[in-house]
């Protein structure tokens, strides 16, 4: 299991190498779907072969 920047495409690039499966838990931010479609790009590059994506819908009320 890894954490990190997912707009830092070198980086994130690396992590996937040699990941078979992919678990994406996405932020609720503002370039939400951008972040996404970078790791799902790079996954695919990487070949990685399962992608598992978990997001939200709104962030919590405070």
């Amino acid at each position: 299991m890894g954490g990190g920047d997912l707009l830092d495409i070198d980086s994130l690039r690396s992590a996937l190498s040699g990941v078979s499966t992919l678990g994406l838990l996405s932020a609720v931010v503002p370039d939400e779907l951008t972040q996404a479609l970078i790791a799902f790009n790079l996954a695919r590059k990487a070949g990685t072969l399962r992608i598992v994506y978990l997001s939200v819908i709104h962030k919590a009320a405070t």
